[in-house]
């Protein structure tokens, strides 16, 4: 079963294994061990964290965010959780996640955390939940 654009990832030399898939509305992200992240799909506002408008056919490494721990996906955002516990957003940020933008391109990081440890995320559709420990 060919699975969109996974396969090709899975190939490569040096892969080191699907840690855990999220899935949006429209758009899919992926978490490797280690800590890189792929994202496809719709990108209407930029819940994809590319930095552009546009859909995405096959799987992309995101480059903006590393040593991530953790993904959720709500309808059209997208939530990073790194190793250091800091949380990104981006997507559409309309009662999702503050931003100066309703549609954020790239991850930004969410203030306000800091006297939190963050362990976990999730995501509704139009909603966030940040575990702590």
């Amino acid at each position: 079963m060919e699975a969109w654009g996974i396969n090709h990832i899975t190939q490569q030399d040096g892969f080191k294994g699907i840690k855990k898939i999220a899935v949006g509305e429209h758009h899919t992200v992926m978490l490797i061990e280690g800590g890189d992240v792929y994202v496809w799909g719709r990108n209407q506002y930029g819940q994809c964290g590319l930095g552009k408008q546009e859909l995405i056919n096959e799987p992309q490494l995101l480059t903006d965010v590393k040593n991530v721990v953790d993904i959720a996906c709500g309808a059209n955002h997208t939530l990073f959780l790194t190793k250091d516990g800091a949380v990104y957003a981006c997507g559409l940020s309309t009662e999702r996640f503050p931003a100066k933008d309703h549609h954020v391109y790239k991850p930004i990081k969410l203030d306000g955390l800091d006297k939190e440890k963050v362990v976990g995320l999730s995501c509704g559709k139009r909603h966030n939940l940040l575990v702590t420990s």
